[in-house]
């Protein structure tokens, strides 16, 4: 699939270095830069952590969401979720988000920043515009005509929930073999260029001579258009791109790298995820990222589940991984997959009904009979593992202290700054780590929906960040409130007009 004449001989290091959040949820505007250290300490000798922290509702969960959003589109999957138009902010057509990646290859001879940028657009607001809906109505009539033959026409019934993904961007700066490249966009899908602009850089990426290529990339901008994906991501214009000799790979390639990233070395998972079932937690998710491969393990706690031989090995070795590390944490406690009855189906494949124990102190206990924080731990500890081993994996965990003992989440956060290789994202409401993290490495929440996101300014060397926030929620000394007071009395009149209710 690659060109002889390749960049990357190897994986490239590749990590998040900047979020930019625009009209969604309650945020009119949000920026976050990360990898604070990189020009210090590129990337072999720091992790990179963030954690996020602020009042309930004032924004930390929306940058996870953001990163979902992410993850779905660079990965080329569609945008399917049917509730995400409702996620908009309210007065706004569209939310706009904005990814800066900076991409370097093993030997450093190609240094790229990467800035992805779109939006989305609720479905409902797109059938009023039907300028949009074309999509490239302006186009000559021979791309136009040949483009719509190959594609459905558009049903309004299809219109009902969910979004669109328009104005896709891709720009790029850096240094390549030594030759500087000032920051300047590749791909842009908002220009009436077929089938994209500008027109000057599709040499990086088709054989501009073949005309059947440009039609087949104005074919997948519009079923990308139609069925809520990116048009730059989907594997159908990543394969057509490699597909091709041109005569500066490296560009194509970053985008290929991004999207093999999006795939196997970026795992998001948010307060939905974390348990797999909201009703009882009956059911626990187990997520791992284990040989590049980014999974999702449903265990039954209540009983049984039955899995082929294949998925049943998987899961026994994480399970192992994860007890090796759970021991460490809690002295004596240990997982195992058991089997109970294996049986061959008409597939032909071999099954096993299985269930997990929990093992502690010579007692073997069910799954179900531990607490939420041990619960909460076999979930998330296989992506733990896995970033602070790759420095090219980027996690992110909404509210990675639920359940979990503050003292243990300060020393694993505290281990993972001082020895990890990879990228943490966390939200959290326990300020314990506050005492241990760098002050770079925390991001605060604002009550200005303008300027979402900040860092403290004028902590000194030995000043103690969790006291300093505190203060600053009580002197408001920073550029941005940080906490939109309450006031007691309030709440206890509250309280007492309800009961004589």
């Amino acid at each position: 699939m690659k060109d002889n004449n390749t960049f990357f001989n190897s994986f490239p290091i590749i990590r998040l270095t900047k979020i930019v959040i625009e009209d969604f949820k309650g945020i009119v505007h949000g920026e976050i830069d990360l990898n604070p250290f990189n020009d210090m300490n590129p990337y072999e000798v720091s992790a990179d952590v963030l954690g996020l922290y602020g009042q309930n509702g004032s924004g930390k969960s929306a940058c996870i969401e953001a990163l979902k959003i992410l993850k779905t589109l660079i990965s080329g999957e569609e945008l399917n979720d049917p509730f995400i138009s409702d996620e908009i902010r309210k007065g706004s057509d569209h939310a706009h988000f904005e990814f800066v990646f900076n991409i370097r290859s093993e030997d450093s001879s190609v240094n790229l920043k990467a800035v992805y940028s779109f939006c989305i657009l609720a479905k409902n607001a797109n059938e009023v515009n039907p300028e949009n809906v074309k999509i490239a109505n302006e186009s000559t009539e021979f791309f136009t005509k040949i483009a719509e033959e190959k594609i459905m026409t558009f049903d309004p019934k299809t219109y009902m929930r969910g979004v669109r993904v328009s104005n896709e961007s891709i720009s790029f700066s850096g240094t390549v073999n030594e030759k500087m490249i000032k920051l300047q966009k590749f791909i842009d899908t908002s220009t009436n260029s077929i089938p994209f602009g500008p027109v000057s850089k599709h040499k990086y990426f088709i054989e501009t001579a073949k005309k059947d290529d440009m039609i087949l990339l104005e074919v997948n901008k519009r079923l990308a258009f139609k069925n809520s994906q990116s048009f730059i991501f989907m594997p159908e214009t990543q394969q057509l791109f490699y597909s091709e000799q041109t005569e500066e790979p490296v560009f194509k390639e970053a985008l290929f790298y991004l999207y093999a990233f999006g795939n196997h070395m970026l795992e998001v998972v948010n307060t939905q995820h974390l348990t797999g079932d909201p009703r009882g937690n009956v059911l626990l998710a187990m997520h791992t990222l284990s040989h590049g491969v980014p999974k999702q393990y449903v265990i039954n706690a209540g009983g049984y589940t039955t899995y082929d031989s294949v998925t049943f090995s998987t899961i026994h070795d994480e399970l192992e991984k994860i007890s090796n590390i759970l021991e460490q944490i809690i002295p004596g406690l240990r997982l195992e997959l058991k089997e109970s009855a294996t049986a061959i189906r008409s597939d032909g494949k071999e099954y096993k009904d299985s269930y997990v124990i929990i093992k502690r102190n010579g007692m073997e206990l069910p799954i179900r009979c531990e607490s939420d924080g041990i619960r909460k731990m076999i979930s998330i500890l296989g992506l733990y593992i896995a970033a602070y081993n790759d420095p090219s994996i980027t996690v992110a965990i909404d509210e990675l202290d639920a359940g979990v003992f503050e003292y243990l989440l300060g020393e694993l956060l505290q281990i993972f700054q001082e020895n990890g290789k990879g990228q943490l994202i966390f939200t959290s409401h326990n300020l314990r780590p506050l005492e241990l993290l760098k002050k770079e490495y925390v991001c605060f929440t604002t009550t200005n929906p303008e300027n979402a996101f900040i860092r403290l300014k004028g902590i000194g060397a030995t000043n103690n960040l969790r006291n300093f926030y505190f203060r600053d929620i009580l002197l408001s000394e920073q550029e941005e409130e940080l906490y939109k007071p309450t006031k007691e009395y309030k709440i206890v009149a509250a309280l007492r007009k309800v009961d004589a209710k």
